[in-house]
């Protein structure tokens, strides 16, 4: 029988050609994809790829075969599921989806998603709250939330995840800082200066990626709890040679401040959580996915002609991606 999401995995070594790079792209451990392809194979008789040669993995006839026909087959699929979502009653009255999203995705990425949401299902109830990424997490354990939009969650074994944006970081600093006067700030120059970070239990996902960024860059990071939990006006940045890693904020940051990306790019995910199996509406469920992903795709948000990766079967490790130098 066919899996929808076998398939989705023998794709993306196919075009990645390494089970390394496509696990890394998928957020998918290593064993588990090679797994889920070697089942695959099983299920249709013969092998599908070549592995080991100098060009990397290969697909064989079958596999040729498969790589062509198959994009076009997940996208017949996902047609049916729409219709299919829509005759079951997804967008009838009285249908609800409880949602919870962290502070750091309240501005860019929840709203957007949600506005989708409502385009594509004006008379479905959505009761959306703030939520730290720990009680959010325990919500969808515990059966009292249907999905959670977080930053870099770290513990999210058990959950389906959807990786619907990748963000740039960059540093904030006052405009007459050492480092501001360039256009990128490489992340070795950062040694010795004082980096404001919130305490790891707010944000694990986050403080690691930074922690162990800076130690693959070759220093042991200064970090500094700041003054205020909320501060959108980095009064502590304006005023001293303190700096923050942030994502990008657009136009929205103070006068006096500027933002420069970190080289070599670093880049943090937000992710889309749901239990691996909805209790209280699967429908609503399906209708919020499919509402990241066009608006990911639309918006961007994981680069050209990328798209929401489904993450389903994998363990504990922070949704947060460093790119080659």
């Amino acid at each position: 029988m066919l899996d929808h999401r076998r398939l989705s995995y023998f794709l993306a070594v196919a075009a990645e050609r390494s089970f390394t790079r496509a696990a890394e792209r998928l957020h998918v451990a290593q064993p588990a994809l090679s797994r889920q392809v070697r089942q695959l194979e099983d299920e249709l008789g013969g092998p599908l790829l070549v592995r080991g040669g100098a060009d990397g993995v290969t697909p064989t006839a079958a596999g040729a075969l498969l790589l062509e026909r198959a994009p076009e087959l997940l996208r017949q699929l996902d047609r049916v599921w729409d219709d299919a979502r829509r005759v079951a009653g997804a967008d009838r009255p009285g249908a609800r989806l409880r949602l919870a999203y962290a502070a750091s995705a309240a501005h860019g990425s929840a709203p957007p998603i949600l506005a989708e949401l409502h385009a594509r299902e004006p008379d479905l109830a959505v009761q959306a709250r703030m939520a730290s990424t720990v009680d959010a997490i325990a919500g969808l354990r515990g059966g009292t939330l249907d999905a959670a939009i977080l930053r870099a969650p770290v513990d999210i074994e058990g959950l389906a995840a959807y990786v619907v944006r990748r963000e740039p970081q960059g540093v904030v600093m006052r405009e007459g800082h050492p480092l501001a006067q360039g256009t990128t700030v490489a992340l070795a120059a950062l040694a010795g200066t004082t980096i404001l970070i919130h305490p790891r239990d707010a944000n694990p996902g986050r403080y690691d990626l930074l922690l162990r960024a800076s130690r693959d860059a070759g220093f042991e990071p200064s970090f500094e709890e700041p003054l205020l939990a909320f501060d959108p006006t980095h009064s502590t940045v304006a005023a001293s040679d303190r700096v923050s890693i942030v994502s990008d904020p657009g136009a929205g940051l103070p006068p006096g401040l500027v933002w420069l990306p970190i080289e070599p790019a670093l880049t943090l995910d937000v992710v889309l959580l749901t239990p691996l199996v909805a209790a209280a509406s699967p429908a609503a469920v399906a209708s919020l996915v499919a509402a990241a992903d066009a608006v990911a795709r639309r918006s961007g948000w994981l680069g050209p002609e990328r798209h929401s990766e489904s993450v389903v079967d994998r363990g504990s490790g922070a949704a947060a991606t460093r790119s080659p130098a």
